[in-house]
């Protein structure tokens, strides 16, 4: 329950920043918002992927403290380079005359490491079930970027541009006060930061080009739509999606807490024991997810009308297709969760990459000649067929052996 609040707290920051951002200032801003959020949400996948879920299930309990600082080495390393790399696409941007996408990209290089700070804070929280710090973390946040927003939006001057700002604000200062107060547990070992690089991305690399793919999935609708359609349309879309987006808490609050259980079992019970708590969480899951999208069915359209307006009303039938892919959602997170426990990751980037390349090969048809509706029904097979292509070598790698005759 402690997970599923913070999750909450973190989503319905998130929702409440999207939702003002369109009230404030239009469908064409809430597009340029979307796209950056979607920035660094992706840097934030990509940190989980080579920093601290590999600390999570590699670590050796309390008793090595000197990973943790190893950990926050490479923290520091990948919030630095992506800085870097946004900052040398802003002035490429600039130099070829394209202001507005110069301006989002120099904001997101001073964002991005800001935020991947309170990222790493409240993962290194989950992986030590320090739940009520992770829960401190995010209220912290939540107070801060809430704040400025409300100012913001009272004052004339909620932007895309502003509520980045005020993203990198609540992360900065969330993310310190977590620092400060976790220096202790933080121990930095001679000579070891560069092994423990080595183990890291040994493990990460396949979860992080899994978590690529999985990401490129979801947004390579919002691109095409920008290109095909427009800013408006994709700002209809990102609407859609925000409402969908609800049942979200409960996803990642389970995912989150998956990653620590399925490396519990493993040690305690072995491949069997794992199978067991993977399939029973995608039973339940995916059964709570369906009954959201049965809501759905009633409440898409009065949701879109309470929340953005009653311009946004038309985008209700977005919301019906998008709400299949959390089904999709559901499973993957459990089985994903389960081949990294078994160490098979590998698995877990050859059924992104499936649903990546069925995502591209249906959205540029589908976007096309449907606009947001197609683009969400180009995410919901994408998410179906990278669920079945987990789903199905997890369940072959952990059945149980043939009994002899």
């Amino acid at each position: 329950m402690l997970a599923i609040l913070d999750q909450g707290v973190v989503s319905g920051t998130r929702f409440v920043t999207t939702v003002a951002v369109g009230r404030a200032a239009g469908e064409a801003e809430l597009g340029v918002y979307a796209l950056a959020a979607a920035g660094l949400i992706f840097a934030g996948v990509a940190q989980e992927a080579i920093v601290t879920k590999p600390y999570t299930v590699l670590r050796e309990g309390d008793a090595d403290p000197g990973y943790a600082g190893s950990a926050l080495l490479q923290h520091v390393g990948l919030g630095g380079g992506l800085a870097a790399a946004l900052l040398i696409a802003a002035a490429a941007a600039a130099a070829a005359g394209a202001t507005a996408a110069a301006a989002v990209l120099a904001a997101l290089a001073v964002v991005t490491p800001l935020s991947l700070l309170w990222e790493f804070a409240r993962r290194m929280s989950f992986a030590h079930l320090h739940l009520r710090t992770a829960l401190a973390v995010d209220c912290g946040l939540a107070a801060m970027q809430l704040g400025a927003l409300a100012g913001l939006w009272a004052t004339g001057r909620l932007t895309a541009l502003t509520a980045l700002a005020a993203t990198g604000a609540g992360a900065a200062v969330a993310g310190a006060i977590w620092l400060a107060r976790a220096r202790a547990s933080l121990r930095f070992a001679r000579g070891r930061a560069g092994e423990d690089w080595r183990r890291s991305w040994r493990f990460g690399r396949w979860i992080l080009a899994a978590q690529l793919c999985g990401q490129a999935c979801g947004n390579a609708p919002h691109w095409i739509l920008a290109a095909a359609v427009g800013m408006a349309a994709t700002g209809r879309f990102a609407a859609a999606q925000n409402v969908v987006l609800l049942c979200n808490p409960l996803i990642l609050a389970v995912g989150s807490l998956l990653v620590a259980q399925t490396a519990a079992a493993r040690r305690s019970g072995g491949p069997a024991a794992v199978r067991g708590v993977t399939v029973q969480t995608a039973i339940a899951l995916t059964g709570l997810t369906g009954l959201f999208w049965f809501g759905l069915l009633f409440a898409a359209e009065p949701l879109l009308g309470l929340v953005y307006g009653s311009s946004f009303t038309s985008a209700a039938p977005v919301i019906l297709l998008l709400g299949l892919a959390p089904l999709a959602w559901s499973l993957s997170t459990a089985f994903e969760a389960g081949l990294s426990a078994i160490d098979r990751p590998e698995l877990g980037f050859r059924a992104m990459l499936a649903g990546l390349l069925a995502t591209v090969v249906a959205a540029v048809p589908l976007t096309i000649f449907y606009g947001a509706a197609g683009a969400a029904a180009t995410v919901a097979i994408g998410s179906a067929v990278s669920a079945a292509a987990l789903a199905v070598p997890f369940l072959r790698l952990t059945a149980p052996p043939a009994p002899h005759a």
